[in-house]
C-alpha cells in the first residue's frame, strides 16, 4: 500500500494519457458517497446535510469520495459529472470508476446509456447530451478516473475488492521491466502474462481493459462449457471484477430482465476477512418496486450493517437512488423515496442520506458470513 499521499488527484486527462488505476486516499476525514446515477438534486441535498457548500467546500476540511456509477438513469448525468470533476480538479474530491462509467468509456451500448451513446432513446429520466462535444467532454472525464483508492484504514472500489485483481493493476516497482500480472483469485484463477502484457503500470484504462479482455478470451477458448467461458471472462478480468463483481454458476437457470441466466452475483465480502474497511456501491440495498435486485445478497444483514466475517470489514452504500426514476414514473415525484443517496462519514462511521436521515453504521454481529456459503441466490443476477 502506498505510504505517500497525493495531495490532489489529477485533473482532466486526454484520452491517450496514462492513468494511475490504483491511487492513494488522502488522510483526514472523508464523506464517501454511493452511486449517484445522474441524480443531481439528490446529490445537492446530500452535500448540504453533510455540511458542504454548493462548491464542495467544507468548513472542517472534509473531502468527498465517490464510489462510481456517476451516470445513467437519473435526470442530469452531465451536471453530476461536471460538478464532481470541478471538485476533483480543485483537490476537494476523489472518485472511482463504476461499471456504468466504464461502459460509456468503452463505448459499450447498454440499456441505460442511450442518453450519451445515442443508440436508443434515453431510459428513465435521463436527459441526452446536447452534442458531440458534450459527449466527448463527459467521456474524457470518466476515462480519467481510477479503479480503486486506498489508505491504511480504508479502501474504496465500486463493486468488489480482491487483492490479486488490485495487484494486477498496480504500476510495476521502480526499476522493474516486467512482472506477472495476477488475475482475481475467484475460481479458475490464472496468472497474467509477463512483460508489457502484464496489465500492470500506468496505462490508459481502455488499453488495459482490452488487454485483459483478450487474455480472458483466450482462457475461455480453452474450455468447452459456455457458462464456464462467461465466468472466466467476468472473474478473471481484474477491471470487470472490480467494477461489476464476481459471479458464480447457479444450480438452476433463472430469468432476469428478459434473459435466461445461469450465473449470479457472488457475495465476495464473505471471503473478505483481512485488510481495512472496504467501502463499495453497485449492489442496490433498498428494494424499489419494479427494479432488478440482487435477491439474497444481503439476507441476514441489517439495512445499515457492515458485511462479512470478523465483525464485517466491508460495507455497501448503494441505497438505490439509481431507481428513483421508477418511483417518479409511478407517481411519487416529491418523496419520501425508497431509493436514497447515502454517504458514509469516516472515521465517524455514520450514514447520512439525502433526505436528512442519519444513522450509525451497524457492525455485523453474526461472527461470519451473511448467509449461506455460495453467494447470491437465484434472482440475484443483475446487469453488468
Amino acid at each position: 500500500m502506498p505510504t505517500a499521499v497525493q495531495p490532489v488527484i489529477r485533473a482532466l486527462l486526454g484520452p491517450s494519457d496514462p492513468v494511475d488505476l490504483v491511487r492513494p486516499l488522502p488522510q483526514g476525514p472523508l464523506d464517501i458517497v454511493g452511486d449517484v446515477h445522474g441524480e443531481f438534486e439528490a446529490l445537492n441535498a446530500l452535500i448540504a446535510h453533510l455540511g458542504y457548500d454548493p462548491d464542495g467546500d467544507h468548513p472542517h476540511g472534509r473531502r468527498l469520495v465517490f464510489v462510481g456509477d456517476l451516470i445513467d438513469r437519473g435526470p442530469d448525468s452531465v451536471a453530476v459529472v461536471r460538478w464532481i470533476h470541478r471538485l476533483i480538479s480543485a483537490g476537494r474530491a476523489l472518485a472511482v470508476m463504476g461499471n456504468h462509467d466504464l461502459n460509456v468509456v468503452l463505448g459499450s451500448q447498454k440499456a441505460d446509456n442511450g442518453w450519451i451513446l445515442g443508440h436508443q432513446p434515453p431510459k428513465g429520466d435521463a436527459k441526452p447530451v446536447a452534442n458531440d462535444a458534450e459527449r466527448e467532454e463527459i467521456t474524457t472525464i470518466l476515462r480519467a478516473l481510477p479503479l480503486a483508492l486506498e489508505r491504511e484504514d480504508l479502501r474504496v472500489v465500486h463493486a468488489a475488492w480482491d487483492d490479486a485483481a488490485i495487484e494486477a493493476l498496480r504500476p510495476p516497482a521502480p526499476g522493474s521491466t516486467a512482472g506477472p500480472g495476477s488475475a482475481p483469485a475467484t475460481g479458475n484463477a490464472s496468472g497474467g502474462a509477463s512483460g508489457d502484457a502484464s496489465g500492470r503500470g500506468e496505462g490508459d484504462i481502455v488499453a488495459v481493459y482490452r488487454m485483459h479482455a483478450e487474455r480472458t478470451k483466450a482462457m475461455a477458448a480453452a474450455v468447452s462449457d459456455p457458462i464456464d467461458q462467461k465466468l472466466i471472462r467476468q472473474n478473471q478480468n481484474p477491471i470487470k471484477f472490480i467494477t461489476s463483481g464476481p459471479e458464480h454458476r447457479v444450480a438452476e437457470a433463472f430469468e432476469i430482465a428478459g434473459k435466461l441466466r445461469n450465473e449470479a452475483r457472488s457475495r465476495w465480502w464473505d471471503r473478505y476477512e483481512e485488510g481495512p474497511m472496504c467501502v463499495f456501491g453497485h449492489y442496490s440495498r433498498a428494494m424499489v418496486p419494479g427494479a432488478v435486485h440482487n435477491d439474497g445478497l444481503f439476507a441476514g444483514a441489517g439495512e445499515f450493517a457492515t458485511l462479512g466475517p470478523n465483525g464485517g470489514k466491508a460495507v455497501c452504500i448503494d441505497y438505490s437512488v439509481g431507481y428513483r426514476f421508477r418511483e417518479r414514473k409511478a407517481g411519487n415525484t416529491a418523496g419520501p423515496f425508497i431509493g436514497r443517496l447515502a454517504a458514509l462519514r469516516w472515521p465517524e462511521r455514520e450514514l447520512v442520506f439525502d433526505c436528512g436521515q442519519r444513522t450509525p453504521l451497524e457492525f455485523n454481529q453474526t461472527g461470519g458470513r451473511t448467509v449461506g456459503t455460495s453467494g447470491a441466490l437465484p434472482g440475484g443476477g443483475g446487469r453488468r
